[in-house]
Formats: C-alpha cells, structure tokens, sequence
C-alpha cells in the first residue's frame, strides 16, 4: 500500500513565481485507480463522472434546451384538414315544389333530400415580426333532387388568403418572439448556472480531499505523540524503580501516555468522518463501499502562486459564470420591459384578403348558365376563370386610458432597474471575493512559513529538553509539556498547508479560473 505522505508521479507540486500548472485533461471515460491511492487530479474525475449532486445539476440545461426548442415551435406553420358528409332531408309543403314536379313528369312529393360533401384544407400560422397568415381551400359536392336545383351535382370550391401585418403594437416585439428570446436567455442561464455547480463541486471535492490529508496526518502526529509518551512511560518507570523518581512522575507520565491516547481517539475519527466525505463525493458509495473501501491521499505541499489584486478582479469580472447569470437577468427584464413599451402603442393592423371562388356542374337545361363547360359534367375543383376578389384595409384600437398596459410598463421598468441593481451588487460580492481569496493566499504562505519556524524551534526545544532529562536536570512532566508543544506544531503546519490548498482552489474560483486550470470543458461535462 502506497505511503499517505508519499506524493503520487505527476501530482500537484508547485512551480515558482508561476500560476499553478494544470494538470493533465480529465478524461470522460477514467479507468478505476491502482491500488488504495488517489492522486487529487483522479479524485477530481472521479467526482465529475460519479457525483450525484452535478448529475442532478445537468438536467437542467437539457430542459432549457427543450423548453428553448418548444417557444421556438410557435412559429411552425399550422397544416390543418378536415372532412364532412352531411345528409339533409327538408320537409315541404308547397304547390309551386309539386306543380314543378308534376311538370317534369315526376309525382308530388313531401321532402327534399340534399347530399353534400366537403373537404376543408389550409395552412396558418405566425412570423417573427407578428405576421398572421392564413390560405384555406374549401372544395364541396351537393347533390339534391329538389326541382329547384339546375346543377346536380354542384361543385363549389373557395381558396381565401388572410394575412394581418401590425403596424405598431405587437409589431417584432410581441408575446411570441419576446418568448422565444427569454428562453434562448433562460438556456444561456442555464448553462452559467450549470458551471457555477461545476466550480462549487470542484473546490468542494478539493476540500475534502485535502482534508482527508490532514486529517491523515494529524493521526500521525497523534501516533507518534503516543509513542514518544508511553517510552518516555517505561522511562519513567525503570527510573521510579530504582529510587532516582518518584511516584508522581510516574503518575504524570501515565496521564500523559492517557491524554495522547484519547487525542489519537480523537484524531482517528476526525481521519474516518473525512475519508466517508472525500468518498461520498467522488465516488457515491453504497454501504459496502464505505466499509471495504480505503483511499490514500496525496500529501499536501506549497505551491508558489503568485497574482494580482487587479489581474485576478479583471479575470473575475469577464469569467465568473455568476456574473454572465446576472447579466442575462439584466437581458431578460430588458426584454419585458420592451414589450411592455410595445403594449401601451395603440393598435394599427393591415390587413389584407384574397378570395377565389370556383362553381361548375352539370346541367341538362340548355338555359342554365354555369362556368367552364356548362353542358359537361366532371370532377376537377375549378379552373383558372373563376371569381376573384380582393380587400385591403386597417384596424386601428386603444382602450381609453390605457391604463392596464402602462401599469405593466412601469412594473417592468422597476424589474429592469431592480435587475441592474441586483448585477451590481453581484459584481460587488465578486469584487470582495477576490481581494479575500488573494489575502488568504498571501496569508497561508506566511503561516506555512510560520508554522515551519515554530516546528522546527519546539523539536529542537524538545530534543534539549530530552537531553537535560538524560543528564538528570528535567522531569518527565517538562519533557512531555515540550512533546505536545511540538506536536501542536506539527498540526499547526498540517493545518497552515491544508488552507494553503483551500486558499489556492478558492482563489481560482474567485477569478473563475479553475475549470481552466483544470483543463475541464462545461459543454463535455453536460454530454456526459
């Protein structure tokens, strides 16, 4: 088994007075890690491919994909058709109806019977810029025995084109294309927010791991202490036999070797509740996971990064996916405040119709008079000599007062500025994230440097002390006072580390540089 504080090949060691390096691109598709360790560049695929909380964040994006495609759809034409047969039977009692009748040489009747077929077709629908239009065909065949009807059967078919164009209100800015503009907004949001849960799980998973390292090592800090306490116990103790101490140092040695013990207790549950977390993100285990899996982390060390306040603020201002969702909220107030401006317009439409009416038949009365080959009987709808007409006008509206439609103006102009406000205080948090993370960074490179000198001075105080109790001039109780400073030393320096990392994934989220520096794609995590 790999050594926890052993640093994998290729890991995330630093280079001087440079940015961190990135490491190499993760892959969609990582095989399982050798062995029990887990370098930060695999933990960090791992939780790409297995986390549960960015899998439930990439089902948004597909939805605002669908629902974009959806509020796009409302400019499809409509193709419509219908048929019906309708059968008539018209009770009469009429001397003209019988005298015709008995005329023709037929008998006097009671009803008329009429047959009549109909077949409707067309194709509607709306544009962009508010367009309505409308061609409908409209074909039918009556049959009827009344005496009345010259032409049996009779064909009649109509095609009328309807097209209304507004001239102001609703004319490119209305209902349909300020949907379809908020959703391509709400997709694009979507996507930011979609990366803002990406960097959030990253320096998350990050946290954890770089937790679990200290943890691991303040267990072997807790292990060695305990160690250090029970020889210097036995020490004690061969001492106290041969009448150099006395029993009180005895007693003090054994409260010491009691104390380390309940802080590896300590220590090593701290180190299990870590590695369950640093688990659940990366891999999301079941329940034999937790219990059969062990996962070595690599050992945090420094890393030299260097940036600036005004670099890092620039950065964070153009690349933070926060700021491009606040700005596309500013995009989308916009738009309703622009169709509510459109709305208080009175109404002017153009509105124009076409009409074609076609009626031919058969007949067997020389004097009926019928178009297109009125003595033939045949079945075409109607030839290119029928009946045309034509209308072109304006409609002209607006309510008195107009009060519904400025009220809604000047909601949306309170949106509008409530939105631009709300990007400005976003931008703000931003700002003082950055100037934070680029204070803490400089502050863990002190600490760590800090927490070195301090460590090195209570080990060799330690080992003074040690020596003075060989020569006979400490106590057992002096040496194990010294012992626990150093090893609150050496946790002092594992701490100071682990925040160096935190500082130095922070940071990079501040400036909305981590996905970069990790070579890691939004538009290949959402396909995955």
């Amino acid at each position: 088994m790999a050594q926890a504080d052993q640093p994998a090949a290729g890991g995330s060691g630093g280079a001087a007075t440079t940015p961190v390096p990135a490491p190499p691109g993760i892959q969609p598709e990582p095989a399982q890690p050798q062995g029990d360790l887990l370098t930060l560049k695999e933990a960090l695929r791992f939780a790409l491919q297995n986390n549960l909380d960015i899998e439930l964040a990439r089902y948004q994006p597909a939805i605002s994909e669908e629902v974009l495609r959806g509020a796009e759809g409302i400019f499809d034409p409509l193709l419509f058709a219908d048929y019906d047969y309708s059968h008539d039977e018209t009770p009469i009692a009429s001397a003209i109806v019988d005298g015709v009748s008995a005329s023709g040489g037929g008998t006097a009747r009671s009803t008329i019977n009429t047959d009549t077929g109909r077949w409707d077709a067309g194709l509607s629908g709306v544009t962009s810029l508010g367009l309505e239009y409308s061609s409908q065909y409209e074909f039918s065949r009556n049959r009827s025995d009344s005496p009345f009807a010259n032409v049996d059967p009779e064909y009649n078919a109509q095609w009328v084109t309807l097209v209304t164009l507004p001239l102001l209100r609703d004319l490119v800015t209305n209902d349909a294309s300020i949907l379809v503009a908020r959703s391509s907004i709400a997709r694009d949001r979507s996507y930011d927010d979609f990366q803002a849960d990406l960097t959030d799980l990253l320096v998350e998973t990050e946290r954890r791991y770089w937790g679990l390292a200290a943890a691991r090592a303040n267990t072997r800090v807790a292990t060695k202490s305990l160690e250090t306490a029970s020889e210097l116990l036995e020490q004690t103790r061969v001492q106290y036999e041969v009448g150099v101490v006395s029993r009180v140092e005895v007693v003090q040695s054994e409260a010491g070797v009691a104390q380390r013990e309940f802080e590896l207790i300590v220590a090593e549950n701290a180190e299990g509740a870590a590695h369950d977390q640093l688990l659940n993100a990366v891999f999301a285990p079941g329940e034999r996971v937790f219990e059969e899996r062990t996962v070595i982390t690599e050992k945090a060390v420094f890393v030299d990064y260097e940036v600036e306040v005004g670099v890092a603020t620039a950065k964070a201002l153009e690349l933070r996916p926060e700021l491009a969702s606040a700005r596309s909220l500013v995009d989308d107030a916009r738009l309703q405040l622009d169709l509510a401006e459109n709305q208080v317009l009175p109404t002017l439409d153009l509105v124009g119709r076409y009409q074609f009416d076609g009626l031919s038949g058969r007949s067997d009365d020389p004097n009926t008079i019928i178009p297109n080959n009125r003595k033939e009987s045949y079945d075409k709808f109607f030839r290119n000599d029928g009946n045309r007409s034509y209308t072109i006008g304006a409609q002209f509206s607006i309510p008195i007062g107009n009060q519904v439609a400025r009220a809604a103006e000047t909601e949306a102009e309170i949106g509008f500025r409530r939105a631009k406000t709300s990007l400005r205080r976003e931008e703000q948090k931003v700002l003082l994230e950055v100037r934070k993370a680029v204070r803490d960074l400089a502050s863990s490179i002190e600490g760590i440097q800090a927490a070195e000198r301090n460590r090195v001075a209570q080990s060799e105080t330690l080992d003074a002390e040690q020596e003075r109790l060989r020569l006979g001039d400490s106590t057992p109780f002096q040496v194990l006072q010294h012992e626990e400073d150093l090893a609150q030393a050496e946790r002092q320096l594992i701490r100071s580390l682990q925040v160096h990392r935190d500082a130095i994934a922070d940071l990079d989220r501040a400036q909305g540089t981590l996905l970069d520096r990790l070579n890691i794609s939004v538009r290949d995590q959402l396909t995955r």
